[in-house]
Formats: C-alpha cells, structure tokens, sequence
C-alpha cells in the first residue's frame, strides 16, 4: 500500500517511516501540509497519515482542504497526535479525520490501523 506521512518531527517521521516499510508499504513523507499535498497530487496514497499539529497549517483545517479536494476526498486519513484527553479522539475525528492514533506510535497498532484504513469501509479505530 502507497502511505504518505506528514509529520515535522523528524524523530516521529523516522520511527512512522521504518515501521510502516518494515510492513511492506511504499512510504512517502512531508515535512509540511504543503509538501504533503504536493507530493499527494504527484504520487496518490492510499493512506495518509498526518499529524494534528504542523507548522504550516493546523490540522484541523489541513483535513478539510484537503477532503474538499477532488481527488482527494476518499483518501482515508489518520489522525496521529499527541493530544489524549477526554474527547479529543471524537473533536478530531468531527473535524474530518478518518481514523486517530495517539502517540507514543505502538508498531503493530499502526500497521493494523493503515491496513483497516487501506480497506474499502475499513471501521474507525478506537485507538
């Protein structure tokens, strides 16, 4: 499966990237929501996992440009963050995010959850 990861911390991009092609997938990365996008209208994912804080664009508006995006709006996305507390998985799954995964990144929890995401009506993980 073609994952694209946009993620600016470099130590979190690194350990999403070895997890993810030790899984076998073909990964793409990006420093900023900018990069990510250009690089998905080069190279569609079928996944893409993204981090709720950037610094060029909040996530919470990333994910709706982008599912408002032709071509894009059916590409699943994870939510990966390290927001935790009571209700965050549910504001961020409201604002557009197809699934959500809390850091610290578990291997198998992640390689699991982008082979749901990469199934056509995969179920939204309670991660």
């Amino acid at each position: 499966m073609k994952v694209l990861v946009i993620d600016d911390d470099l130590l979190n991009l690194k350990l999403t990237l070895t997890v993810l092609e030790s899984g076998g997938h073909e990964v793409m990365s990006a420093a900023t929501v900018d990069e990510g996008f250009a690089e998905a209208k080069r190279f569609p994912p079928d996944v893409i996992i993204m981090d709720v804080h950037l610094p060029d664009v909040e996530g919470f508006t990333a994910i709706r440009h982008l599912k408002e995006t032709a071509g894009f709006g059916n590409i699943p996305v994870i939510a990966v963050t390290a927001l935790a507390m009571k209700g965050d998985r549910e504001r961020i799954l409201q604002a557009g995010f197809d699934y959500y995964l809390s850091k610290p990144i578990r291997y198998r929890e992640l390689l699991d959850l982008v082979a749901a995401a990469g199934k056509p009506g995969g179920d939204q993980s309670d991660s």
